[in-house]
């Protein structure tokens, strides 16, 4: 199944100036393109007809209305969900409605989780943490507490994870990655240039690219296999990473669902050892 939105995203840089603005038009209006014609199109971006034609032939698509066929079709399960939770602006007089306002926009991000989620990718996703020799989480500064949590669990499950946080100083632990490793990026904006990097250079060794991130037009997608989005809005200094996390719950969820028969001993050990070691209180 063809993903126009990561077609568009790993080829931007491929692309001609007009045809960038085209794409990045697209990205940032998906719920329009069903609805628009090629001249409707070009006008808003202020490109020529043709422009839009070749934008469309350049990604690979017999012509536009072939690419609006695939991003009505990858639109199609976000259009049919039930009713969206509305992200009120206005965070209120009262403490009361300030706080109501701040939790809703959490709900909202997570909500969305559930009606755009690519359940196929993320199903490759699963696939590919089960299969490698090793798991490469990299993130880093406000990214970095989802990137630890990951890791902590994960390595709990499998036993074979590394967090990598800091180019300069943990750089090194990706020596040795290669075909068989995954590398697991979480980054939104704004986006951090040691993840980058990291990412970039995990590509380079050919590992297995996955990418935790805000958008399609993310400087992580060039790099990435496979893909996940999570909505980081939140009225304030800093991004939400509400919904980060809930995405990472349901990896975990997961991969603790088909490796339930092999964790059991795992876990027990972990527990013995806690106990031996009189880790709780």
């Amino acid at each position: 199944m063809r993903d126009p939105y990561l077609e568009i995203a790993s080829q931007m840089n491929s692309l001609s100036k007009s045809q960038k603005k085209v794409a990045q038009y697209v990205l940032d209006n998906p719920n329009n393109i069903p609805f628009q014609t090629v001249e409707k199109l070009a006008k808003e971006v202020c490109v020529s007809d043709a422009t839009v034609v070749r934008f469309a032939n350049a990604l690979g698509y017999k012509g536009y209305p072939d690419l609006q066929c695939h991003i009505q079709n990858r639109l199609q399960r976000k259009l049919k969900t039930t009713e969206r939770l509305k992200n009120d602006q206005s965070l209120g007089n009262t403490i009361d409605e300030q706080i109501k306002n701040y939790i809703m926009q959490d709900v909202h991000n997570v909500q969305s989780i559930i009606e755009e989620i690519d359940t196929y990718q993320f199903e490759k996703v699963i696939k590919a943490i089960l299969a490698a020799e090793n798991i490469y989480i990299i993130s880093s500064r406000s990214a970095g507490s989802p990137g630890m949590f990951l890791n902590y669990y994960l390595g709990m499950l499998l036993g074979n994870v590394t967090h990598v946080e800091v180019l300069e100083t943990d750089g090194e632990k990706m020596l040795s990655i290669d075909q068989n490793d995954v590398a697991f990026a979480i980054s939104t904006a704004r986006y951090t240039r040691s993840t980058l990097e990291l990412f970039r250079y995990a590509k380079e060794r050919n590992a297995c690219t996955i990418a935790l991130t805000d958008n399609f037009s993310s400087p992580l997608i060039p790099n990435a296999d496979l893909a996940l989005y999570t909505k980081s809005d939140f009225s304030s200094f800093f991004d939400s990473f509400a919904a980060s996390m809930s995405m990472i719950n349901l990896i975990l969820a997961f991969v603790g669902k088909y490796k339930e028969a092999d964790n059991t001993e795992r876990l027990e050990e972990l527990e013995a050892l806690w106990l031996k070691l009189n880790v709780f209180y």
